[in-house]
């Protein structure tokens, strides 16, 4: 009976064991289907280029691949169930009254996600969301999340849902200066579909769209604090002041990253050395290094082969240094390009999405991008938002925070400045993303060699770096050698300058002796022989 008992209990184990054992594996598996994302118009005049930028970096930061496709390239039975996870019709330019009727049919027919971002909902979307919508014109409107209030940058045509379905879903709400105690949902998620009013560049608007993407892709998320990240530092940048603000920021215990640019080339100057010497000492404070790929500048374009060869050429030369990147930053193109994505971004588990740059209506890009678009999926994308986004926020530290967000500052131009953005940073009370708290684990591949970062150690080709310092003392030793020779040097050449001037005044005597012998010999011997020439005509 004992016997038996023992192993019905043992049975009963086994089968718990496996039920739960399946229901894991059901839970981490990831849904590998890009998400389509498709858009009237870049709308560049009222810089709806950056609202797209934005929304497909805050995807990718989702764990989320996305297909960009313009409306006008659509074509019929694209969209598919079971290809997608999900669409996003995302309206730039509401005034321009764009349709595509195949795409309108495949959309109704999708039984996927549906998201729709800005103005013009057509029949079908409304019938998916319910409720009641109406569009407010030239009305001072504020987001809301819990306590965080931010005035909204946009005042013109907004697109609000007045009434929502029963049972609908609100993430964030809207008020209004002109109707005060009215409110107006900000994102709503009926079922499978859901409506945001515009993805603009206020910060607190691209979390609430954040919380409604995440409720509605179903992505696992939670609350995270924003990772500090100090962009535009270069070899040309003063170590003095980025010195100043390491110290500053590492004796107030304040975590943050850089977001740095290197060079392929004069790795062996002491010019090079000052400077990864600076990143090192960030290193030392707790700071992550971020590497910005090569900058490609005018009409230079580098194909895959030149350009991975460039980036691993940086990174060894920073690495020799000991200074270990934890991750990449790069602007969101670099994420909608294949050649990119292969050579630089696919390298790293962590990559800090910039935005991109406002283009002007009259320029015309150098490489203009493909009309359908492919942006690859991080094991850790963090979508940059510059913390200025932020200033108009009241109670900055009730942010919540569901996407990996890196909160861009840029370094300042002084040291008057230094101390202006450190106190800046003080007075935001918000609470940023620590590494080494988090137990942060990144990896950075590029050849045969693997760099790596956990919980504020680092790795080479899995072994820790006990030292970060031990390049720089053989490099000192190095510097002492070349010192030494640059003196012998400097005495070789003032002496091979000191022979190079005797010689030249040697020559410049022997001329004036040829041109005096020269005279004399003109007046004693040509006129002998000129006066022997007349006696002679004479006779």
């Amino acid at each position: 009976m004992r016997l038996k008992n023992s192993f019905l209990c043992l049975l009963i184990v086994v089968v718990m064991a496996l039920v739960l054992g399946k229901t894991t594996v059901q839970a981490e598996t990831v849904d590998q289907r890009p998400v389509m994302l498709v858009y009237d118009s870049k709308n560049i005049a009222n810089h709806g280029d950056l609202n797209l930028d934005r929304c497909q970096r805050l995807l990718a930061s989702l764990g989320l691949p996305v297909e960009t496709i313009p409306l006008s390239h659509y074509q019929a039975n694209t969209l598919k169930d079971g290809q997608y996870q999900g669409v996003i019709t995302m309206v730039n330019w509401g005034q321009s009254r764009n349709r595509n009727q195949a795409f309108e049919r495949d959309r109704t027919a999708f039984k996927g996600i549906k998201l729709h971002i800005g103005p013009g909902l057509q029949a079908d979307e409304r019938q998916g969301l319910g409720g009641t919508f109406k569009t407010l014109v030239h009305q001072q409107l504020s987001g809301h999340q819990g306590r965080a209030v931010q005035p909204l940058s946009t005042n013109q045509l907004l697109l609000v849902n007045v009434k929502h379905a029963a049972n609908a879903l609100s993430v964030g709400w809207l008020t209004s200066q002109n109707h005060p105690g009215t409110t107006y949902s900000f994102g709503v998620k009926v079922a499978n579909n859901g409506f945001l009013p515009e993805l603009s560049s206020d910060g607190l608007a691209i979390t609430l769209a954040g919380q409604l993407i995440t409720k509605l892709f179903k992505v696992p998320t939670r609350l995270q604090s924003p990772l500090l990240t100090i962009t535009g530092i270069t070899p040309y940048t003063k170590s003095r002041d980025l010195s100043r603000l390491i110290k500053q920021l590492s004796s107030r215990g304040t975590p943050f990253a850089l977001s740095i640019t290197s060079v392929d080339r004069n790795t062996d100057l002491k010019a090079f050395h000052r400077y990864t010497e600076v990143l090192r000492l960030a290193e030392k404070a707790g700071g992550l290094i971020f590497l910005r790929p090569p900058i490609e500048t005018g009409t230079q374009r580098l194909n895959e082969k030149k350009l991975r060869s460039v980036f691993q050429t940086e990174l060894t030369s920073l690495g020799a240094d000991r200074v270990i990147p934890a991750g990449i930053s790069a602007p969101g193109y670099w994420n909608r390009s294949e050649r990119r994505q292969k050579a630089v971004l696919s390298r790293a588990s962590h990559v800090i999405l910039l935005p991109d740059q406002s283009q002007r209506l009259e320029e015309l890009p150098v490489e203009p991008e493909p009309a359908v678009t492919n942006s690859h999926r991080f094991k850790a994308g963090l979508i940059g938002i510059p913390l200025a986004s932020l200033d108009t926020v009241a109670y900055r530290s009730k942010i919540k925070f569901v996407q990996p967000t890196a909160l861009l500052v840029k370094m300042p131009e002084s040291r008057t400045k230094v101390d202006q953005l450190v106190q800046h940073l003080q007075d935001s009370k918000l609470q940023w993303f620590d590494p080494v708290r988090n137990h942060l684990k990144t990896t950075v591949k590029v050849g045969s060699v693997l760099y790596g970062y956990h919980s504020g150690q680092y790795f080479l080709n899995h072994e820790p770096i006990t030292d970060l310092d031990a390049s720089r003392k053989a490099s000192s030793r190095n510097d002492d050698r070349i010192t030494q020779t640059s003196w012998l040097n400097r005495v070789i050449q003032w002496q091979s300058r000191m022979l190079l001037w005797l010689l030249s005044f040697l020559g410049l005597i022997l001329a004036i002796l040829l041109l005096i012998g020269w005279r004399v010999y003109q007046r004693k011997f040509m006129r002998s022989d000129v006066k022997k020439g007349g006696i002679n005509h004479f006779k």
